[in-house]
């Protein structure tokens, strides 16, 4: 395909109907399309029981009040998005940040800081799907962005267990350490791990809080999906944060694909990389490009049946109009 070509449908792009316009949602041009997008990643339910929230950014240069400035990252020009995943980096849901006062959230917790109603809004999913007693089989980890002592007693009425560090200006009670403390000093039950020491010159075993071990082990699952997202698809420039949202969502989609293909395929040694699924994926979608071009000739549509049928079967099953 020609540069002149990609550009001609890309401009052709419809993300939304003028019907969809909401006034109080910033979102709304790719509103319809996300939460379809949301209908199809939950359909095979939460099967993983370890889920983490956390941020992901998509950089963009463009004109949009949902741009945000962030010195501190990588890229400073970025949207910024909500995503619940598990631990593998399978997605199971994902929002558009609009704002510290985005009503789209959640009229009800206006209230609440923007951390527990980004939280209760991830999970809620899981929260109306789920039985409390199959609940208690979850756990939910988040950072001190999001962490608060209200959120953790909220999640714990539902029978849903979370762990989250916490920023010391959020809790009344404070436990510090000395900056000189040795390693090894924490509280029970106590895990063993190798580390650095440099008095030994060489890797020690000492004690690791297990809380702090599960917590490591289970947080990064956002991070991780971030990640295979830039390797799935090449990143294309636009002006338009619609058609980044939109990339964003054929990426995850590629990346849910890559996950639950890996999880399925019991032998390791044969697991596929991001590389080796793109290309299959273009390859399959040319064939039936190709047989579409083929066959459009013979076929013919049914206005009833909303389908269309090749000519030989059309006369004996259906009436043209």
């Amino acid at each position: 395909m020609s540069r002149d070509r990609f550009c001609e449908i890309k401009t052709k792009i419809k993300y939304s109907k003028p019907k969809d316009k909401n006034d109080h949602d910033k979102a709304w041009k790719v509103r319809e399309i996300l939460n379809l997008f949301k209908t199809n990643i939950q359909q095979f339910g939460f099967f993983m029981t370890a889920l983490s929230v956390d941020e992901m950014m998509v950089r963009f240069f463009g004109h949009t009040c949902l741009k945000q400035y962030l010195p501190c990252k990588p890229d400073r020009y970025e949207l910024k998005l909500w995503g619940l995943c598990g631990a593998n980096g399978y997605l199971f849901n994902m929002d558009i940040y609009c704002g510290k006062n985005d009503t789209s959230i959640g009229i009800n917790l206006a209230s609440c800081p923007l951390g527990s109603r980004v939280v209760v809004q991830m999970i809620n999913p899981l929260l109306l799907g789920i039985s409390k007693r199959k609940l208690l089989d979850y756990h939910l980890y988040f950072d001190n962005y999001f962490t608060s002592p209200d959120l953790i007693v909220h999640l714990s009425k539902y029978g849903l267990r979370s762990t989250g560090t916490v920023r010391k200006d959020r809790v009344k009670v404070k436990h510090t350490f000395e900056k000189k403390a040795p390693r090894a000093v924490g509280v029970t039950p106590i895990k063993p791990i190798k580390r650095y020491s440099r008095t030994a010159k060489d890797r020690i075993e000492i004690g690791f809080p297990f809380a702090f071990s599960l917590y490591n082990k289970f947080m990064g699952g956002v991070d991780l999906h971030d990640f295979l997202c830039k390797k799935a698809c090449p990143s294309i420039s636009s002006k338009k944060w619609t058609f980044k949202i939109f990339s964003r969502i054929l990426q995850a989609s590629v990346t849910n694909i890559l996950t639950l293909w890996n999880i399925c395929n019991t032998d390791k040694t044969k697991h596929v990389t991001t590389k080796y699924l793109c290309k299959e994926i273009s390859r399959i979608m040319k064939l039936e490009l190709e047989q579409y071009v083929t066959t459009r000739s013979v076929v013919r549509f049914c206005i009833d049946c909303d389908k269309y049928y090749c000519l030989h079967c059309f006369p004996l099953l259906h009436q043209a109009k």
